[in-house]
């Protein structure tokens, strides 16, 4: 179980009225909760990622998935906000287009950290988002990562448009926070589920032998495994 206690040593400091970091813990509520009902590792971050994006107060966020990484292929999952499908296409591309920044969320791939820009006009180099260069967009975005692998699975990317309540450091240290989390939620339910499947393999091998071992216990895992 995810409790509140993993986001208690974040600092308490006074927040943008339009952030709401109890949404962080609905976030991955909701990722443990899909992931133990039905396993589906689309939905369940599909869902967190929403509630994620409400906690942040983003005006545009998109979540990829890391397809392959050489060379780099992602593919938009899902999105909310004012993002067009030639916007979306663009951030799967990695092509510059305006009013989002391929090139962070290439950036945040490639390096496997967190990154925030307050404000990208007054970046002292421009190259780190040329697509926002002239605009008043405030940029979040945190790789998800695949602790078995070491190997980055997913970005969250999330635009706010209000310079007076942007994205500042505070909001990258909750990010980042978040997103450790919902690595060790899929470290866990990998785990999990490679052991399972390595456990049906043992006791079809047994039964196909006729000596299947007596399976104990009577969890959904097992009772599955009895039918």
């Amino acid at each position: 179980m995810i409790r509140a206690s993993l986001f208690d040593s974040l600092p308490l400091m006074p927040t943008p009225r339009d952030r709401d970091y109890a949404q962080l813990l609905e976030a991955t509520q909701l990722l443990l909760s899909v992931l133990t009902q039905a396993g589906d590792e689309k939905a369940a971050l599909v869902a967190s990622f929403e509630a994620a994006a409400r906690g942040f107060g983003a005006q545009k966020a998109l979540l990829l998935r890391v397809e392959t990484t050489a060379p780099l292929t992602l593919r938009a999952l899902h999105h909310l906000g004012a993002l067009s499908p030639a916007q979306v296409n663009a951030c799967e591309r990695g092509e510059s287009v305006a009013g989002v920044s391929p090139s962070v969320i290439q950036r945040v791939v490639r390096e496997g950290v967190p990154l925030v820009i307050a404000d990208p006009r007054h970046e002292a180099d421009p190259s780190r988002t040329p697509s926002l260069a002239a605009s008043p967009w405030s940029v979040l975005a945190a790789p998800i990562f695949d602790p078995l692998h070491d190997s980055v699975i997913a970005i969250l990317y999330f635009q706010h448009g209000g310079l007076s309540e942007s994205y500042e450091d505070n909001d990258l240290r909750w990010l980042t926070r978040y997103a450790e989390v919902v690595s060790r939620v899929f470290a866990y339910h990998f785990r999990s589920r490679r052991e399972l499947d390595a456990l049906e393999q043992l006791t079809r091998a047994g039964g196909a032998n006729g000596d299947a071992p007596e399976i104990l216990g009577d969890s959904a895992h097992t009772q599955t495994l009895r039918r």
